[in-house]
């Protein structure tokens, strides 16, 4: 048995002022909510720590739903880290969400991800092969997240 971790990243571009998006995105977990690959956002202390249930991923009987218990650490009005607090859930990861101006009222979101699960990969499978596809996977669900979290955004904030 053995245990793997990959990163993945995903970018958009979102129609709306760096101050808006941030106002939006440290509003949780409603913000959370809106990113498909999340299918809770519970709230342990607000701001701080929420339980994420992510997925489920992989196919079969190899699909696994994520959780885990999230540490928030906001540093306005650019950057939105979530640190797995070690011994909840049955993965360790952390998510960065970084805002960066992209010209007049436009504001580049990036999304990095890096994720351990603690479910151990069998002896017979190739343990590089489950890391590349689990990478894959994950960058392309975070690039269609940002699409519908950019779309719900903008629809949120088109009367401002």
């Amino acid at each position: 048995m053995a245990r793997f971790h990959f990163e993945a990243e995903a970018h958009t571009v979102v129609a709306r002022e760096r101050g808006l998006v941030w106002s939006w995105m440290s509003k949780l977990p409603d913000s959370l909510r809106a990113f498909p690959l999340i299918n809770d956002a519970i709230e342990i202390v607000p701001d701080e720590r929420y339980e994420l249930v992510l997925g489920p991923f992989g196919i079969k009987d190899l699909a696994m739903e994520v959780r885990a218990e999230m540490d928030v650490t906001k540093r306005a009005p650019a950057e939105l880290v979530f640190e797995s607090v070690p011994g909840t859930g049955n993965t360790d990861m952390r998510v960065t969400l970084l805002l960066d101006a992209a010209g007049a009222s436009r504001t580049r979101v990036t999304v990095k991800l890096w994720v351990s699960p603690r479910a151990e990969v069998p002896r017979l499978m190739p343990v590089g092969m489950v890391a590349k596809a689990a990478r894959a996977t994950a960058t392309i669900g975070l690039e269609q997240a940002l699409k519908k979290a950019r779309r719900t955004l903008e629809a949120k904030t088109a009367a401002s």
